[in-house]
């Protein structure tokens, strides 16, 4: 008689067979509704944080422009570091006050007392890092001042000055910008001249 073998020693195939799993319950309305909360809230952060950062680099030209439509020198500064606003200015140069209220003066007589100016980017191109770096060099000694200019954005401005009576004039305009200590902001104003 052939040796017969128990069932339970004989493999039933290649794999052991798996011990069952347990059903998992599904997952009700209210925990569905929850996740799905939750994934529209991390999305609309995410859109608000992109919003918002994605332009700082700009935040100067647009306090400089809304100074200058409101002809207020004390808000254009505002788009500079404090060191370079409360600097003395060498022998031959303007301070940032002067300069800002020069610009208000050239602008009322090129476009009239009562334009609004707005800016818009036409286009950037990065500073180079060495530039970056002698920049951070010369201020410290300059200016006495421990910061770093951590990169910047050298933009082509379009410039939409507004008279009263709704008459455009555009103009193309030019202008550095600098992240100095986490802040971003001009050292010079914008100029028709590259």
């Amino acid at each position: 008689m052939p040796e017969q073998q128990n069932e339970k020693e004989q493999p039933s195939g290649i794999f052991e067979p798996k011990p069952m799993q347990q059903i998992k319950p599904p997952v009700s309305g209210v925990k569905q509704a929850n996740r799905l909360m939750l994934a529209i809230g991390v999305i609309i952060l995410a859109v608000i944080l992109f919003v918002f950062c994605s332009g700082r680099y700009l935040s100067p030209v647009r306090k400089y422009y809304k100074g200058l439509s409101r002809r207020d020198p004390a808000a254009m500064t505002d788009a500079f570091p404090s060191w370079l606003v409360n600097a003395d200015a060498a022998e031959g140069q303007m301070t940032i006050d002067a300069m800002c209220a020069a610009m208000i003066s050239s602008t009322n007589l090129a476009y009239g007392t009562d334009c609004k100016a707005k800016a818009s980017l036409q286009r950037k191109e990065p500073v180079d890092a060495a530039k970056c770096e002698q920049l951070t060099s010369g201020i410290s000694s300059r200016y006495h001042v421990n910061v770093k200019v951590r990169k910047g954005w050298i933009c082509t401005l379009n410039v939409q000055y507004t008279s009263p009576d709704g008459s455009d004039i555009s103009a193309t305009e030019y202008v550095t910008l600098y992240q100095i200590g986490g802040r971003w902001c001009m050292l010079d104003v914008p100029n028709p001249k590259k």
